[in-house]
């Protein structure tokens, strides 16, 4: 079974100021060229976040388009 990830895609500076407990962040920009990402298996449980829910949906669209197959996104803050 595969491990369940927590992103938040918003930018470095919302992040530090509130997130979710668990979350790392990964704004939604870097996601393509993020070697962390790379590296996960395209199974692994992923739910995405950011303030209102439309940078988390992009970043599920680039996240399915290079094969990961368990994204969901949670919405906003």
């Amino acid at each position: 079974m595969s491990k369940k990830l927590l992103i938040d895609v918003r930018g470095a500076g919302e992040y530090e100021t509130k997130h979710k407990e668990g979350a790392i962040n990964i704004p939604v920009q870097d996601l393509d060229n993020s070697s962390f990402v790379q590296e996960l298996n395209k199974d692994t449980q992923i739910q995405v976040y950011c303030h209102s829910g439309g940078r988390a949906e992009m970043a599920k669209m680039i996240l399915e388009f290079r094969g990961f197959t368990n994204v969901e996104n949670i919405g906003g803050m």
